[in-house]
């Protein structure tokens, strides 16, 4: 299951995974999105993946950037491993590890 937003929890703050940890423990994998901000707002990205693993210490994070494709490959292996389907390796683009992953965008 994917949620895209969930109101105060779209906001960057370290505490959140605390604040609301039903979520945050029930999850498989979360993806910290928008990494390519975090130069230009206040946010400890550690801190927000400690506060993670506090809560579900099994749970896969995986920090995301659509700008800059940090962590496509990564996220698309997790999704294949679900699928059973075999890993995606050094694609150039998420357009084309999407085109060869069989997942549409």
């Amino acid at each position: 299951m994917f949620v895209e937003n969930v109101g105060n929890l779209v906001c960057p703050a370290e505490y959140k995974p605390l604040k609301y940890p039903v979520m945050f423990r029930e999850a498989d994998c979360l993806l910290v999105t928008k990494v390519d901000l975090a130069p230009y707002v206040d946010v400890d990205l550690a801190a927000i993946e400690a506060n993670i693993q506090q809560i579900n210490p099994q749970v896969c994070v995986i920090p995301l950037s659509a700008k800059t494709d940090e962590g496509m490959e990564t996220w698309l292996n997790w999704l294949r491993s679900r699928l059973g389907k075999p890993e995606i390796t050094a694609n150039p683009n998420i357009a084309t590890a999407l085109k060869a992953s069989a997942i549409s965008p």
